[in-house]
Formats: structure tokens, C-alpha cells, sequence
């Protein structure tokens, strides 16, 4: 969709830095209210601390997304990242049972395979192979 190579990686790096904000803030607290893990502001001040860290690990993965630039690689990567991110937000801001590991990381991880998918097939390389300007 963009010709350029540089505003493709721009795009990758914002959308998805953006997403990784909405994972700390809206999306986690949201299903671990939701499940009854803990009440949902607990929960987001628990993960507070992190949303910086999901913030830059989330846009790294759309600047690997744009860098791709297929539709199928994006929800690869952003998937596999929100899984890891999931586990990890679980462990030092939740807790490390089960129940906990579970929600978050299949909820993290749908939420990155829908993320990448999006901004995959938004940053899809241009036919002529991405050596527009």
C-alpha cells in the first residue's frame, strides 16, 4: 500500500507501538477482569510498570512486520510476540499459576495474531518490490 520503505517501517513501528500500549492498558486488564483473575484496576495498575516495555517490544515486532511485508509474516510475528509478551506481563505482574499463564497468553496472543494480520496486510510489499522512493 505505501511505495516508500521508510514510511512502511514508520507506520509498522506506530501502529503496532500503539497496540502494545493497548494490550497493558485495555486488553489484559480487561479479560483478567473478565475471568475473575483480579478486578480490572488492579490490574492495570499492576501492569502500569510494564506498558513501556510492551510499548517498545511491540513496536520493534512492527518494524519486523513492515520489514516482511506479508500478511501471513505480520500475524507470525506479532503473534509470537504477543504470546511471549502475555507470559512474561504474567509472571511479574500477575502471577505465574496456571489460570494466570493461560488467560494471558492465549488472550495476548490472539490479540497480536489479529494485530499482525492488520498491519501485515496493511504494509504489504508494492508490486514492484518496495523500491519506491
Amino acid at each position: 500500500m505505501f511505495a516508500s520503505r521508510m514510511v512502511r517501517h514508520l507506520v509498522g513501528v506506530l501502529f503496532c507501538g500503539a497496540a502494545g500500549l493497548s494490550l497493558t492498558s485495555m486488553v489484559l486488564p480487561s479479560v483478567i477482569a473478565a475471568t475473575g483473575l483480579s478486578d480490572a484496576l488492579w490490574a492495570r495498575f499492576s501492569l502500569s510498570g510494564y506498558a513501556a516495555h510492551a510499548v517498545v517490544l511491540w513496536a520493534i515486532g512492527g518494524w519486523g512486520v513492515a520489514r516482511a511485508g506479508t500478511m501471513q509474516a505480520g500475524g507470525l510475528i506479532m503473534g509470537s510476540l504477543g504470546l511471549i509478551c502475555g507470559l512474561v506481563l504474567s509472571c511479574i505482574a500477575i502471577g505465574s499459576d496456571f489460570k494466570s499463564l493461560t488467560v494471558l497468553g492465549i488472550s495476548s496472543c490472539g490479540y497480536g495474531l489479529t494485530v499482525g494480520l492488520l498491519v501485515g496486510k496493511l504494509l504489504e510489499m508494492p508490486e514492484d518490490g518496495g523500491r519506491g522512493m
